[in-house]
């Protein structure tokens, strides 16, 4: 009897498939150019979106700004001090550079609002679920030395949760909560990148030999 050929919707081949399309929603979602990686994938990035609603994320998760994070420098230690981490942002950052906080406590928002950007660009979200709010402010005016005494004071989460430092076009710097190490741009000069790292204390490590996932 000859043998049955399998078609392409075969169980395995549908799982094979289903993993093809969950690696190329992660990586599109840290990336800048989303339709690139759906093309590289042979997705279109109409069925990536589809593919991140069944993944339980929302359909406009590639939309906004990313860090570069293949191009980046990481560390495999977390920030364990923000309150040293806002100083460092204040001091080595950019002045003309922007920071964006996701999720920020009430107390926050309140010192920060009047000095809110009223039409930020879009950034990507580190948070997709809960929708957390997005406070942008101008560094120079972020008051990142007063936040990062009462930080101090409080819970790692009330004070930072998520926080995206950029200028036009470019993340420079993201870092996430507990789970997440910090991330900075090349683009900032390695001398600077170096300084950031040296005085959090983080080792210093190319992003692209660490696997980058989802969360």
């Amino acid at each position: 009897m000859a043998r049955l050929k399998l078609g392409p919707k075969t169980p395995r081949k549908m799982k094979d498939r289903r993993k093809k399309a969950e690696r190329a929603v992660w990586e599109a979602y840290n990336s800048n150019h989303p339709e690139r990686v759906a093309r590289k994938y042979g997705f279109t990035l109409g069925q990536m979106k589809k593919q991140a609603v069944a993944m339980g994320i929302r359909h406009d998760c590639f939309e906004g700004l990313a860090m570069e994070y293949m191009s980046s420098w990481s560390s495999n230690l977390c920030v364990s001090n923000p309150a040293k981490l806002l100083r460092v942002v204040a001091e080595e950052m950019p002045d003309d550079a922007t920071i964006c906080f996701e999720g920020p406590s009430d107390w926050v928002v309140r010192m920060l609002r009047r000095r809110a950007i009223r039409r930020p660009p879009i950034l990507r979200r580190d948070t997709l679920d809960p929708l957390q709010i997005m406070l942008h402010v101008p560094l120079r005016d972020a008051r990142l030395q007063e936040i990062a005494t009462l930080a101090s004071q409080r819970r790692y989460f009330d004070a930072t949760f998520h926080i995206q430092v950029y200028r036009p076009g470019k993340v420079l710097l993201t870092a996430h909560d507990m789970c997440c190490p910090l991330c900075v741009s090349p683009s900032i000069g390695t001398d600077r990148v170096r300084r950031i790292f040296r005085r959090l204390r983080l080792p210093m490590i190319p992003l692209r030999r660490r696997k980058v996932g989802g969360g």
